[in-house]
């Protein structure tokens, strides 16, 4: 569990200064935010299930703060440079320097079903479930900071205790203690994956292409 308000966590392959502009935009939101590199090798997964080259981790001090509106002027500044902060970052990492960094995978022949594995914003539920924003490649520019408002929004729903808890009965991949979610571009909403379906269903499409093979 993170001391920070916000964590970006990136793939070392990543420039260190590639996070500049996002600091900047966040300065004076007077959140603490730490900036952290990993190293990611290869893995055999459903690729959108994998860390992604930048992650945003939303932490407790941010859901206290930002989510269940502790003070004033949290919801009236500081609320909407960080929200405007993060969407900037997904559309750097997404749309203006989309491409330059690839993750190792021994998994190319599974579909990623247009799923970004570039960028995600992660939080936890009350419960401590992880829980992982997972964005489209095909989403435009604009609906990017559509899409981090409502998830945001959607987390505040949750942590708020309200009647029309979001999270309510969505289904939990229970080997990684996470609840993926989805976006629909279509619908313009987020909605939580049935991954242990996804997953019993490839491997079956894959038993049956293995069988034809023979």
């Amino acid at each position: 569990m993170s001391n920070h308000s916000l964590v970006v966590s990136y793939d070392a392959e990543v420039p260190e200064d590639f996070f500049d502009d996002f600091l900047r935009d966040a300065k004076g939101a007077n959140l603490s935010i730490e900036i952290c590199t990993r190293t990611v090798g290869p893995v055999i997964a459903l690729e959108w299930l994998l860390p992604t080259t930048v992650i945003v981790f939303l932490a407790t001090p941010f859901l206290d703060a930002l989510l269940k509106r502790a003070a004033d002027d949290v919801a009236d500044v500081v609320y909407p440079k960080i929200k405007n902060a993060i969407a900037k970052l997904g559309i750097k990492v997404l749309v203006s320097t989309r491409g330059p960094w690839n993750r190792p995978t021994t998994s190319r022949e599974l579909p990623r079903e247009g799923r970004s594995a570039l960028f995600s914003i992660e939080s936890e539920t009350k419960e401590a479930t992880r829980i992982k924003f997972v964005f489209n490649e095909s989403t435009n520019e604009e609906q990017y900071a559509a899409c981090v408002d409502q998830a945001i929004q959607l987390l505040q729903a949750h942590h708020l205790e309200t009647t029309l808890d979001p999270l309510l009965d969505a289904p939990v991949d229970e080997n990684r203690n996470t609840i993926y979610m989805l976006y629909d571009d279509e619908q313009r909403r987020w909605y939580a994956a049935n991954i242990n379906k996804k997953i019993h269903k490839i491997a079956a499409e894959s038993r049956k292409s293995h069988k034809n093979k023979i």
